[in-house]
């Protein structure tokens, strides 16, 4: 893809943010008792057990890369050819929030990768997207996460309420259990993306995980 000069210049330096944490929260405490009462406020969305990873496709069209939220690059080996592919169709000066899973069949080997879990957009097309609410990142971010034929690789973050709205949050924390993840986190829909820990964004998983 051709980009102008001074655009194609902003793209190679766009720095990897912060990321946004999720403070914690106990099932049974008086917190989660208060956030269960005013859940309508909430997206409900599964905590998957896997290292956070931004992705970050710079300008040109095999230019993708995956870190850490400790600012280190994922090697490249470990990643798939689905999820590079993938990565490769997303816009120019895009950076998005996600999850790097691990094979869970038996006998893979516990580095790799099979499965990108994404939630959030943080830059689309180079422009910051951490100024909006979390309900129009979550519009942005599906007119880019679902792109291109990624063969079952790339699973898109969704609010649990909107699948099951009659849902108590101890019935969507003991589902995310039974499907082997380490529990829910729920987001402020009118929040906006800040670096470091936010009450915002509350982690709710079993003591222990």
């Amino acid at each position: 893809m051709s980009l102008p000069a001074r655009t194609e210049r902003q793209f190679r330096s766009i720095v990897v943010p912060e990321a946004m944490q999720p403070s914690r929260i106990w099932p049974g405490t008086a917190p989660f008792t208060e956030i269960a009462a005013r859940l309508d406020l909430y997206r409900v969305e599964f905590k998957k057990n896997g290292p956070r990873t931004f992705v970050v496709k710079r300008y040109a069209e095999d230019d993708a890369e995956f870190w850490s939220r400790h600012g280190k690059q994922h090697p490249f080996r470990i990643i798939p050819p689905q999820i590079k592919d993938w990565a490769f169709e997303l816009p120019p000066g895009t950076v998005l929030d996600a999850e790097l899973l691990t094979a869970r069949r038996a006998g893979a080997d516990p580095e790799e990768v099979d499965r990108l879990y994404v939630f959030d957009v943080v830059r689309l097309r180079g422009a910051d997207a951490c100024h909006v609410t979390l309900e129009r990142r979550k519009e942005l971010l599906g007119t880019v996460a679902a792109s291109g034929d990624s063969d079952g690789a790339i699973l898109v973050a969704t609010d649990l309420r909107e699948y099951n709205p009659g849902a108590t949050l101890s019935m969507h924390y003991e589902r995310a259990l039974l499907e082997g993840d380490e529990g829910v986190v729920l987001k402020l829909k009118s929040s906006l993306y800040r670096g470091g820990e936010s009450p915002c964004w509350l982690k709710i998983r079993k003591e222990g995980a």
